[in-house]
């Protein structure tokens, strides 16, 4: 997971974040998987509007067994699905860095 844009963007200091569901507890996992499977059948996102330089993107390589998605969830897409994945993330990634 990597965040690029928005207005304090410096591409120095935005190391990615990879989270492996395996060190979850059993339940967190299961949400999570939960929360991929439901963004990842969502419909396609819009692309931001011209001129959205401000806008953050957050990008997701999702790598299950075999298989690897991408999914670009920008400031602008209002699918709850991805809303709620890219939530669920931010928990994750403030949690670890608390560690």
């Amino acid at each position: 997971m990597r965040t690029e844009g928005g207005v304090a963007f410096f591409p120095g200091l935005a190391r990615p974040t990879v989270i492996d569901l395996g060190t979850l507890s059993p339940a967190d996992e299961a949400r999570m998987r939960d929360l991929v499977a439901a963004a990842l059948a969502a419909p396609p996102a819009p692309p931001p509007p011209k001129g959205a330089a401000d806008y953050r993107t957050t990008f997701l390589s999702i790598e299950d067994g075999g298989d690897v998605h991408q999914l670009a969830i920008s400031d602008v897409d209002t699918d709850p699905s991805r809303r709620a994945l890219l939530d669920a993330l931010g928990e994750l990634r403030r949690a670890m860095s608390r560690r």
